[in-house]
Parts: C-alpha cells; structure tokens; sequence
C-alpha cells in the first residue's frame, strides 16, 4: 500500500528544509501559534491563541496515525505523543511566560523578591 497524500507532502516538506522531523515540528507550532496572534487575536497573545495550535497539532496526529494504521497495521502512540509535545511545547511556554509577565505588571508586583 502506498503513502497518502499527507505523508507525500510532509516527506517534500522535509527534503525541501534541511531541518529534523522534530524541528519541523517545533516551527510548526510556533508559526501556528503567531498566525493566530497576528491574524485571528489581533495582536493578542493569551490562552485562547492556542487553540488553533493544540488544533493543528491533533489534527497531523490524526492523520499520521490513521496512516500508521493503514501501512503498518497498527499505530505508533508513543510517536505521536512525542510529536505532540514538539508541537505545542514552546508555544504553550510563551502564552504562560506571557500572561505571567502581563499579571506581574498589571498588579504592579516585583519580578523578583527583596
């Protein structure tokens, strides 16, 4: 059985950039993750700006275990989770580092303690 079309582009994908799978990943995430700010939020960075990210990362998820079960017979959980995490890691610590960093200035408290 031959590859879907999905795995066709991510294999192009990945002849095209000279990066890992997992920095695909990672970039993916991000550049999910500013598109939702700068396109869909306005400019605004909070938890909501996620979820195109936890979105587009379950949905690659979706498909790459769909094809694993389809070619190999079975899925590979432990891949996916792994991928999953690559994904929406960095955007996830941005929002939180974010919103801290906003919390801390709006109540006027000190960044470190005295």
């Amino acid at each position: 059985m031959e590859s879907s079309g999905y795995q066709s582009f991510k294999s192009l994908i990945l002849e095209v950039l000279p990066l890992s799978k997992d920095a695909i990943h990672i970039h993916m995430g991000l550049m999910v993750l500013f598109l939702a700010v700068f396109i869909w939020r306005r400019g605004r960075l909070d938890y909501l700006s996620l979820l195109p990210v936890f979105m587009a990362a379950g949905a690659m998820e979706f498909l790459d275990l769909r094809d694993d079960l389809l070619l190999l017979g079975y899925m590979r959980w432990f891949a996916s989770v792994h991928d999953l995490i690559n994904t929406v890691f960095w955007p996830t610590i941005i929002v939180i580092a974010y919103k801290w960093v906003e919390t801390r200035k709006t109540y006027n408290l000190p960044f470190k303690r005295d």
